[in-house]
């Protein structure tokens, strides 16, 4: 049995020994030639098609072979982050964790001009759950430690890739306590937060001590009570396990702090999303997928989802077709070599195989290998649109802001709804209504004039219909609301202050 076991040791270390040098040979051959090519590690492999998706998003269908004479197809959405009307955001499959969506449901709910699937998830309690961390607009949706890459986006604009393992520090009178597990299984080994994201109870075991906490500041929280497992969850709270150390509890009434930390980097971060293998640093491709915990596809060609960045502040987003006879898909050092080819001086990963969906201008482009999409945890969604924020939070319309001429016209229905207002659709005379706040509004189609109180009002331009809905020049909106509409030509943004 000895024997046994260092024969296999000994195997092991001459394929790993092999695979060492290989890899070290492949890229030492990268840094002595030329610049590389696709064509050299997918000969014939062109550019089948170019489309303008929006203001500064180009999508493209490279079809081919591989080098040993597998057929190739991927797609490539390239996305100018140096225009204002660009920006991505990592979406949830769902308002609470567990809920999925497939992609096409997540684009035409945000409104969405492109998308790509996005991190990892698994399977249990009925729903689909990310692996690792999912951050979006600033709440972390669940988080775990591992050492994998994540994507942080902060504005909407700005990317960096990296390694994201936060801890957050819980301080309370006479004690506190490192957490970097939030919206997880309780294991009973390392402590736990739970938020209302989780569910409406924590699903915590009989007996485990539970701190519930009432925010009462940016960063800090009253103790509101003491649980001995399952504690209910409320929005606004947060639930804190913890393992049975014997650490001292802090009392009802008392006072905690919650300091986040994640590195100066991560500071800024809005959105995070983490997936992997890393592919791209720096400029170098990388090779380290059995580090990171990737066995299954590292000998495989696969379907893959890839985003990456470019030195000019470009955007990729990349899938590659797989498992079958019209694509082969990639192997993992391929799909480094491939964003190197495409520009790419940070990139990695996301989820691949049967999750691997490409989306753009109202469908989706490649061909999931499942033979149809998947329910999703996260994806990458790209637009490129006038944006609007009401009170400073973002809102997404189904058909999107857009200028007509020298004006911003914007959908009336869905910023009236936000609003908590009553609309309502008259047909026959192609008229909407609202109430709001004691103010009735009335609008007609292809009018230049509407009632707000009874009032008649001149509007900049008449109201148009686009694919059902509504739209009005963006100063009707103060002029109905009497709020305050500016208008920041910097972001391409609408900000709208009640």
């Amino acid at each position: 049995m000895i024997r046994r076991y260092w024969l296999v040791l000994y195997l092991f270390g001459i394929l790993l020994g092999f695979f060492t040098g290989l890899g070290a040979a492949w890229a030492e051959s990268l840094e002595k030639t030329d610049p590389l090519t696709l064509s050299d590690f997918c000969p014939q492999t062109v550019r089948q098609a170019v489309y303008e998706v929006g203001p500064g998003l180009y999508r493209s269908l490279f079809a081919g072979r591989t080098f040993d004479g597998h057929p190739l197809i991927f797609h490539v959405l390239e996305a100018d982050l140096n225009n204002p009307l660009v920006d991505v955001q990592v979406v949830p499959g769902g308002p609470s964790l567990g809920q999925g969506a497939t992609l096409s449901q997540l684009a035409a709910s945000y409104g969405a001009d492109a998308g790509l699937n996005g991190g990892y998830f698994y399977r249990g309690e009925g729903g689909v759950y990310p692996v690792g961390t999912l951050k979006v607009d600033n709440e972390t949706y669940i988080t775990e430690t591992m050492w994998r890459p994540s994507l942080g986006i902060s504005g909407g604009r700005k990317i960096i890739f990296g390694y994201y393992n936060p801890e957050l520090k819980i301080y309370w009178p006479g004690g506190g306590i490192g957490v970097s597990i939030i919206n997880h299984s309780f294991s009973g080994s390392e402590p736990v937060l739970y938020t209302s994201r989780w569910g409406k109870n924590t699903s915590t075991p009989a007996g485990t001590r539970e701190i519930i906490l009432e925010r009462t500041g940016s960063d800090t929280y009253r103790v509101t009570g003491l649980m001995a497992g399952n504690a209910p969850i409320e929005p606004g709270r947060l639930v804190l396990a913890l393992p049975d150390e014997g650490r001292q509890l802090p009392r009802p009434g008392q006072e905690v702090r919650v300091a986040p930390g994640a590195g100066v980097a991560w500071e800024q971060v809005e959105d995070v999303l983490t997936a992997g293998p890393l592919l791209v640093e720096a400029g170098k491709p990388v090779w380290e997928m059995a580090l990171e915990g990737f066995t299954s596809n590292i000998f495989n060609r696969s379907p893959w989802s890839a985003v990456g960045l470019t030195a000019d502040n470009k955007l990729l987003l990349v899938a590659v077709d797989g498992r079958s006879s019209e694509s082969a898909g990639l192997l993992p050092e391929e799909l480094s070599l491939l964003m190197l080819e495409l520009g790419a001086v940070e990139a990695m990963a996301l989820d691949g195989g049967g999750s691997t969906t490409f989306w753009a201008q109202g469908s989706v482009c490649n061909r999931p290998s499942d033979g149809s999409e998947r329910e999703l945890a996260s994806a990458l969604l790209v637009f490129s649109q006038v944006k609007v924020f009401i009170n400073g939070e973002r809102l997404y319309f189904d058909v999107p802001p857009r200028f007509m001429g020298d004006r911003v016209f914007v959908p009336f229905r869905k910023i009236f709804a936000a609003l908590g207002a009553e609309v309502e659709w008259e047909e026959s005379t192609a008229t909407v209504r609202a109430r709001l706040a004691g103010r009735q509004v009335s609008l007609k189609i292809g009018s230049r004039q509407a009632l707000v109180n009874g009032e008649t009002v001149e509007l900049e331009a008449p109201a148009v219909a686009v694919e059902g809905r509504a739209l009005v020049p963006v100063r009707f909106i103060a002029e109905a609301l009497g709020s305050r509409v500016d208008w920041d030509a910097s972001t391409q943004s609408v900000k709208i202050t009640i």
